[in-house]
């Protein structure tokens, strides 16, 4: 199983550290799993970029996981949307 994080990065500080809760969070829950953090690419790329690159990842995945505060963000929102419309499974996470 491959997993996908989704969730708000812009403007949110610490949105890493929050990242990283998660992923570990999914590995204690499915320890067999490939978490996909998109929070490890590299910075400096336009937002154009990372969509891109984002919706690939989210492609091959088989369950997408949205962190809080996703329904607050352009690019969650694109990438749940993209992921629903593949059939992955989806899981909200209330609290990181």
């Amino acid at each position: 199983m491959k997993i996908y994080l989704s969730g708000p990065i812009t403007g949110i500080p610490n949105y890493k550290d929050k990242f990283q809760t998660a992923e570990e969070s999914m590995k204690k829950k499915f320890p067999n799993a490939t978490i996909i953090n998109p929070t490890i690419i590299p910075e400096g790329l336009d937002y154009k970029d990372y969509m891109r690159i984002d919706m690939t990842l989210v492609s091959v995945c088989d369950m997408i996981v949205m962190l809080p505060g996703w329904s607050y963000s352009k690019g969650a929102r694109a990438e749940l949307a993209y992921a629903e419309s593949l059939g992955l499974d989806v899981t909200y996470i209330c609290e990181v």
